[in-house]
């Protein structure tokens, strides 16, 4: 019976580890190097074309970004396992341990690697390893904030969502609002960034606008406008009031 083939993602950034993974994969002939990142931007660009079912994951990666940037890109909706691969100190590999997700200590070697491997293949459910992954991303976000990478014709924004006001559709693209009121568009669409922000206190109060809840400081029932932390004013749907008022509600809690 052939084995079922197992695309692997790697990401770096030493080209030395990335070398070092590569040489301990050619043992495993199911699983297919399907691609390699040195950089956050190129992880999340690989991981859309290529869909691998394995990432080989590092945690600091370069331009003051980490492997959970890349996590937080796609949560919760991860259609692939993860092997992290770490130099960090023991109290960081603890809590890794206690979410049950698998780690490599730099550098790695083979029989740990084949270990890896081996818990992998073990994995239960996949409802329950997703489940292991937000907690561990709940543990990673209470000790850092939460970035979304915004890729513009001119750079790649990193932006901490705490800044973010609101976002408005504009046909398939999307103008993003800060706090400070200046302004960002991306070629991505509301939709993409609704799903992006999901779980982060952010409700789409129109078909064109998705507000951050946490920067709403007034709400108007009459007029049904949301009034934001900067003054900005915004209107909300009547399809769409019961469930902003209930998700305010919420957050208040």
């Amino acid at each position: 019976m052939n084995k079922m083939k197992i695309k692997v993602l790697i990401i770096d950034d030493e080209q030395p580890a990335i070398d070092n993974l590569k040489e301990l994969l050619i043992p495993y002939d199911n699983y297919i190097i399907c691609g390699e990142a040195l950089t956050l931007q190129h992880a999340i660009e690989l991981t859309i074309i290529e869909k691998p079912n394995l990432v080989l994951l590092d945690i600091d990666l370069r331009l003051e970004t980490t492997g959970f940037d890349y996590l937080n890109t796609f949560l919760p909706n991860i259609n692939f396992k993860i092997i992290f691969v770490t130099a960090h100190n023991e109290f960081a590999i603890k809590a890794f341990e206690f979410n049950a997700l698998h780690y490599l200590l730099k550098p790695v070697e083979s029989n740990n690697f084949r270990e890896a491997l081996s818990k992998m293949n073990d994995l239960i459910k996949q409802r329950l390893y997703i489940d292991r992954l937000e907690s561990l991303a709940e543990y990673v976000e209470s000790k850092q904030p939460i970035f979304i990478f915004v890729n513009t014709t001119e750079r790649i924004h990193k932006l901490d969502i705490r800044n973010l006001s609101f976002l408005e559709a504009k046909g398939n693209y999307t103008t993003i609002h800060l706090t400070n009121h200046k302004k960002i568009t991306s070629a991505k669409t509301l939709l993409h960034y609704e799903k992006q922000l999901k779980g982060n206190h952010f409700f789409r109060i129109h078909h064109s606008k998705l507000v951050n809840l946490i920067q709403v400081k007034s709400y108007q029932k009459k007029q049904r406008k949301a009034i934001l932390e900067n003054e900005i004013i915004l209107s909300v749907s009547i399809r769409r009031e019961k469930g902003f008022l209930e998700a305010l509600r919420k957050l208040k809690k």
